[in-house]
């Protein structure tokens, strides 16, 4: 069994302990073929096995996030309406009013009015102090003369007064708050025998309210947040089709309770044990039931919930993960066609698990042990709480270049949880979403030493690295550029006036490849950041010599986008550095930054090559002064040698050639003289990695050898 704490594991045996109620048909459903609204149409999800599935999407249908482009966000449920009991009265909550003009429709309405109602006297009412549909309002008008009774709207704050003469409560898509006395006169009302409908919409109040989620600020979802409601911020789609008919009725149709799907999983695989996995690819029913359990137990990640929800969420995976240890371990990839679900399935569980907020380092370690990972892949997983989604088939030097990009920024700067490799999941995946809390990209499936690729224009270097670093590269930093630079002020300032002073011009850019015409960066300004890294992860200073190869020609712009990049990856005033070739390693040093007064670069050191910069009072680069080791005297810079001829050896990728060991020119002033002594002094005692152009003898730290190694040759010109 797979064991995580004895906290954990007591409260999962607590929950499968717990009997789900059977799924009779429900009376609201009597004489009801299929609910039928105007598109678009939200989801809605009743948290808790107390909640019974009423009428759900039919074919194909999806949810589709507002705020993404991912129609596919899973299998089910694709829920409009359920119910419940709440103390000795009962509640229906819908994504629309449904009082579109069909018999069904009517049926359902009159089903509900009847099951609400019990047999308690009342009023049909409705509140109409929180900004509620309007349409709402007329429907009730004619449907409670329609059963024999009288609609009276409530007008003003709801209260205990206007509770005691209501039979029945219809709340039509609040878009205001209910006040603390509301929800409790609201909730006691229900508890001692109240029937009360809910309609809330979490795609129209989310596309009306930015940046709040419906799922916990609606004020629907406030008023029932007891209850398990949540009003769902997506649309139902079937493709990229709007639906609007909904026929899966009642248990055909999934709630969204996390311990009835997991125990319908365990069920599925105690029946079928191990030729589940090929099963699933055979029987098309069976295969929608499974993905859509799974969808259930993704729900509450993928929408960011909380609390005992992500708590359950945990322990539903953990039972379900010991339902099938070989099923959901990591010790084999499903390359097969037949086990495509099989893979997409482990992948999904694994992200619902580590999503759902119990995944602290220690439980990292953990999983990874019972998935027997190792090296990279396991470093990325525990220590920067990375899950690759690749049906275990990515090579340890996939994980390892990933790694060395990676972990050269700081976590906060990019908040990456997820990596899907889509190449590896199947031809034909089925519509099981990866999606969860945080950032995912996706990353291509080439092996590192494969497949290379030139990132810098022909007429100015051949240089060719591998592609996998360069995707990897450019994927990740897509995250840093929205985490990192789109969220705060200033940093998104500068990003957007050096994309709009670059223009149309496919020559004012660092990447003007014949696959980028004129204004491409404009129509896809998401991708203008991003594609500094293939030339960054490449090469380092070969994109700064491209940077200040332009500036010379007259084009500032390039640099400016080069010193920008480097300042969003540096530490204080270091920044790492990189070079990727045609083989299936990374290799990464680290530069030295000098800043003025205003926090502006004012020169990088890499290796034997300065390059310092001079700004007007715009902020403009104005002066790109280099110096350049020239160790072995012929005339050429070293840095020239290394990256443009490729007739200089430096296997080692610290901008040094390998034949010139002992280079001790530090300030790159072309002679050893008292100022690389003083630059030397005042960083005694650092290590290698704070001060590697003081590291002189390689020993890791900057003290006697080093200066011993100085004073040997000095006098000496470069």
């Amino acid at each position: 069994m797979l064991k995580l704490s004895s906290f954990l594991r007591s409260y999962v045996v607590a929950l499968l302990a717990m009997a789900s109620p059977a799924l009779a048909q429900h009376p609201v459903l009597s004489q009801v073929s299929s609910l039928s609204a105007p598109a678009p149409t939200s989801p809605v999800l009743g948290i808790g096995a107390e909640w019974t599935p009423l009428v759900a999407g039919g074919d194909g249908a999806r949810f589709r996030r507002a705020d993404g482009d991912d129609p596919r966000l899973g299998a089910a449920p694709q829920l409009v309406a359920v119910a419940r009991q709440w103390g000795n009265g009962r509640i229906i909550c819908t994504s629309s009013a449904f009082t579109e003009n069909t018999a069904s429709n009517l049926r359902f309405h009159i089903n509900a009015h009847a099951w609400l109602r019990n047999g308690r006297p009342g009023f049909i009412r409705s509140t109409t102090n929180h900004a509620e549909q309007e349409a709402l309002g007329y429907f009730l008008a004619n449907f409670a003369s329609s059963v024999g009774q009288t609609w009276l709207p409530v007008i003003g704050p709801i209260g205990s007064p206007e509770l005691s003469v209501t039979g029945v409560l219809y709340i039509g898509d609040p878009q205001t708050a209910f006040s603390a006395a509301e929800k409790t006169a609201i909730l006691n009302w229900v508890a001692a025998g109240g029937g009360l409908w809910v309609n809330a919409s979490g795609y129209h109040w989310g596309a009306t309210h930015p940046g709040l989620a419906p799922e916990t600020n609606h004020p629907a979802a406030q008023l029932l947040a007891q209850t398990g409601f949540v009003p769902v911020r997506a649309t139902i789609r079937s493709g990229f089709t709007e639906i609007s008919n909904f026929d899966v009725l009642g248990e055909n149709a999934l709630t969204g309770d996390l311990v009835s799907a997991a125990e319908e999983l365990v069920e599925m695989h105690q029946q079928y044990g191990p030729g589940l996995a090929s099963l699933i690819e055979k029987n098309a029913a069976l295969r929608a039931r499974f993905d859509a359990l799974h969808a259930v137990l993704a729900y509450p990640c993928i929408l960011g919930m909380s609390g005992d929800v992500a708590l359950t969420a945990a322990g539903a995976c953990v039972s379900v993960y010991n339902a099938s240890l070989d099923f959901y371990g990591h010790l084999q990839d499903y390359q097969s066609v037949d086990r495509i679900g099989a893979a997409l399935a482990r992948e999904r569980l694994w992200r619902t698990y580590i999503d759902s907020g119990y995944d602290d380092a220690s439980v990292r370690t953990q999983l990874a042990d019972f998935a027997g990972w190792a090296g990279a892949r396991r470093t990325l997983f525990v220590d920067r709480n990375l899950i690759l989604l690749d049906n275990q088939r990515s090579t340890s030097s996939q994980s390892a270049m990933v790694l060395a990009w990676l972990s050269r920024m700081p976590a906060e700067r990019v908040p990456l949880r997820a990596m899907t490799i889509l190449d590896y999941l199947g031809s034909a995946q089925p519509a099981l979403s990866l999606d969860g809390k945080g950032y995912k990209v996706n990353v291509f499936g080439d092996v590192p030493g494969t497949v290379n690729e030139q990132p810098f224009p022909v007429n100015f270097s051949v240089w060719r690295s591998d592609i996998f670093a360069q995707v990897a590269a450019h994927e990740i930093t897509h995250v840093l550029d929205s985490a990192y630079i789109k969220e705060n002020p200033a940093r998104n300032a500068r990003r957007a006036a050096l994309l709009a002073d670059a223009g149309n011009d496919p020559q004012n850019f660092l990447r003007d490849l014949p696959q980028f015409p004129a204004g491409w960066f404009q129509q896809n300004p998401g991708e203008f950041i991003a594609s500094i890294a293939n030339q960054w992860v490449a090469e380092s200073q070969l994109c700064l010599q491209l940077g200040r190869h332009k500036f010379l020609l007259g084009r500032r712009q390039p640099l400016e986008q080069a010193i920008f990049f480097a300042d969003m990856l540096s530490v204080g005033n270091t920044v790492p550095f990189f070079r990727s070739t045609v083989l299936d390693v990374i290799q990464t040093r680290t530069a030295t930054l000098t800043r003025d007064a205003q926090g502006r670069i004012t020169s990088i050191t890499d290796g034997g090559v300065r390059l310092n910069i001079g700004y007007d009072a715009q902020g403009h680069i104005v002066m790109a002064v280099q110096t350049a080791q020239d160790c072995d005297q012929d005339g050429f810079a070293d840095v020239e040698e290394i990256l443009l001829s490729g007739t200089g050896a430096d296997v080692d990728a610290d901008m040094r050639l390998d034949g010139c060991a002992g280079f001790v020119d530090i300030d790159q002033n072309g002679v050893v003289d008292a100022g690389d002594l003083a630059w030397l002094l005042s960083r005694w005692g650092l290590s290698a990695k704070e001060a590697p152009e003081c590291d002189l003898d390689a020993d890791g730290v900057v003290g006697p050898g080093d200066l011993a190694t100085l004073l040997s040759s000095w006098g000496g010109a470069t």
